[in-house]
């Protein structure tokens, strides 16, 4: 039986390749995107009951109407700002995860 390439009989690993220092970077400030994301949406979080007595201060003449939708606005703030998180998230991992596939494959 010929062999092309005698082994010692354990499987060869496949060389560890490093990431270029820069798409390293990149996925690092992805994910502080993330972070200063969440310290942004805690910050509105902490400051939201506020706003309704703020907006009664400056404007009495508003309806509970107007004040509703207010809070209307302000739900849709924290879902924008949820859905913000989850994209830097989301870019971080898949960009990650792409550079490590990629350095394997090759």
């Amino acid at each position: 039986m010929y062999q092309a390439y005698p082994s010692s009989g354990q499987p060869v690993q496949p060389e560890q390749l490093s990431a270029p220092a820069p798409v390293l970077t990149a996925v690092k400030l992805m994910y502080a995107g993330a972070a200063v994301s969440t310290v942004t949406l805690i910050i509105t979080l902490v400051l939201i009951p506020a706003i309704p007595a703020a907006l009664r201060t400056a404007h009495p003449r508003l309806t509970a109407a107007q004040v509703r939708d207010v809070n209307t606005l302000i739900t849709l703030a924290m879902v924008f700002g949820l859905a913000v998180i989850a994209a830097w998230l989301w870019m971080a991992r898949a960009n990650g995860r792409a550079l490590f596939t990629g350095l394997r494959g090759a």
